[in-house]
């Protein structure tokens, strides 16, 4: 299952990337420096810049990149690969931007729609007299002027996939998470004059199904070198591997990468036997049971946990009906996003460490069922266009931390008369419990959140946890946001449901609507 965003449609503008004409030969001195090197084959692409000089020989079903640079006043031979490029009768468009700035591409164009075209480019660039490491970019067109841009780059020990969707004036609407792999077996294989097309995990003939799962399984080794492969998935909030322990064990293993730690590593509890990686359409969730489609996510605590179920579920008749039912840390419900009806309290399936597969609810009235709300209370505005003081003591005259809109999930740590002491992802204060609903009707009140984008969802929009010197906590990547809470003029209180992140985000970074 595809990332959301890479499902929009796109359209790509064609470039020529100094495509060979027949004027454009080479010096001689640098032709026969390229051809006796080569003796047999021929140059079938050729480019120029200053003292650089790149060219792609072929012969015999061979096509090896070659770059010559002027030194000390005659032509040398800096870049000689045999591995750079596709062979057989793949060629590409060679290009130099500046005498340190290498590009090769391969442009597909779709047999049945001529307006639908995937290119994919390779680039290098040269730095203190050393061709660097060689990134991988592919980008797709479609008819309705959107274009789509995956990049893979390798940097110290790791591959990393960014994701940006543009307009039709190049013009960025959309950035995607960076998605990291490691990748230290590459180290050798990704500088330009090692660079190793059939090493490298490039895109194939779908750029959105990279990557393949030889990488994952590499990916694998290095992060559990004592455990078995078994299938694996990478997605913009992280790695997910079902792998296989020494003792035959089955567990799931999510995987998040941080800049400041590294890849950390989430296990399961033991996996039913039988288990397996991928499902029909769900290619990133277990099935289990022949019954249980289970996708896990990560949660801003940094514990994994239930995202969703699809059960299939035996009716009274021959036929069999599949019930959705989704998790957040606190709720489950029978949807996700801004309109759906979330039934609040703690619940079982909020931690992979701990999860009993067996008790995996088959309904949602099952679900809803083994969750404690007990001290969970929510905001309950008679009016739904008001909003709820958080006052920092439980007195009127109190300084307000904000005000919260109905819906809002709170924590309750005690009871004191007209006030209630509460925690609201991280702040605590005081809230007039007359205006709070508890037990019985916490699913009977009707969240007023506004929707809000992103005003720039290409760019990385930072999320704080304060309003006064307030450390950043994250980059939201998302397109659209609850606001739960509105302080002062200039900041709201956000919160993502499916991952219980939580923070403060200034105003004029957000538009209304959903985006």
């Amino acid at each position: 299952m595809r990332r959301a965003f890479l499902l929009l449609s796109i359209f790509l503008i064609i470039v020529a990337f100094g495509a060979f004409a027949e004027s454009d030969v080479p010096e001689k001195n640098v032709e026969t420096l390229l051809l006796s090197a080569h003796v047999g084959l021929s140059i079938a692409a050729y480019d120029n810049w200053g003292d650089t000089t790149a060219a792609v020989l072929t012969g015999n079903g061979q096509n090896i990149l070659c770059v010559a640079e002027m030194q000390g006043g005659e032509w040398k031979m800096t870049i000689d690969n045999p591995t750079a490029l596709r062979q057989g009768d793949a060629l590409p468009e060679l290009n130099l931007d500046v005498d340190n700035a290498l590009y090769w591409s391969y442009t597909t164009i779709n047999e049945l729609d001529s307006s639908q075209v995937e290119k994919t480019t390779y680039h290098s660039e040269e730095t203190d007299g050393v061709w660097g490491c060689v990134t991988v970019t592919g980008d797709a067109r479609r008819q309705n002027g959107s274009v789509s841009e995956v990049q893979i780059t390798w940097e110290d020990g790791s591959l990393i996939e960014t994701s940006t969707v543009y307009d039709e004036n190049e013009n960025p609407l959309l950035t995607g998470e960076p998605v990291h792999i490691p990748a230290e077996w590459l180290r050798d294989y990704v500088s330009l004059a090692t660079f190793d097309e059939n090493q490298f995990p490039a895109f194939t003939d779908d750029m959105y199904e990279w990557p393949d799962q030889n990488t994952m399984q590499k990916a694998a080794l290095e992060l559990m070198p004592a455990y078995t492969y078994e299938g694996a998935t990478a997605e913009q909030d992280g790695l997910r591997f079902l792998m296989e322990k020494a003792d035959g064990t089955l567990v799931f293993v999510g995987c998040i990468f941080d800049d400041r730690f590294g890849y950390a590593l989430t296990e399961s509890s033991p996996l039913p036997d039988g288990t397996r990686f991928g499902y029909e359409n769900f290619s990133d969730s277990l099935y289990i049971g022949q019954r249980f489609i289970v996708h896990l996510s990560p949660l801003a605590d940094g514990t994994w946990g239930l995202g969703y179920l699809l059960v299939e579920n035996s009716s009274s008749s021959t036929e069999s009906a599949e019930e959705a039912i989704f998790f957040g840390q606190n709720w489950v419900g029978d949807g996700t996003g801004f309109f759906v009806r979330r039934y609040i309290g703690d619940h079982p399936w909020s931690d992979v460490r701990t999860l009993d597969w067996n008790s995996l609810p088959a309904t949602l009235e099952d679900a809803e069922s083994a969750g404690d709300d007990s001290l969970w209370a929510v905001v309950d505005n008679p009016n739904p266009a008001d909003q709820l003081h958080l006052r920092m003591a439980a007195n009127s005259d109190a300084e307000s931390l904000g005000k919260y809109y109905n819906g809002t999930l709170a924590r309750v740590i005690k009871y004191s008369g007209d006030w209630t002491q509460v925690n609201i992802y991280g702040v605590i204060g005081w809230m007039m419990t007359k205006y709070l609903a508890i037990a019985d009707d916490l699913a009977k009140v009707e969240p007023a959140f506004p929707t809000m984008s992103l005003e720039n969802a290409a760019d990385q929009n930072t999320l704080y946890d304060g309003v006064v010197d307030g450390e950043e906590i994250a980059s939201l990547y998302n397109s659209s946001l609850l606001v739960i809470g509105v302080v002062g003029e200039e900041w709201y209180h956000v919160w993502l449901p499916e991952t219980g992140l939580a923070g403060y985000i200034q105003q004029n970074l957000l538009t209304p609507g959903n985006g």
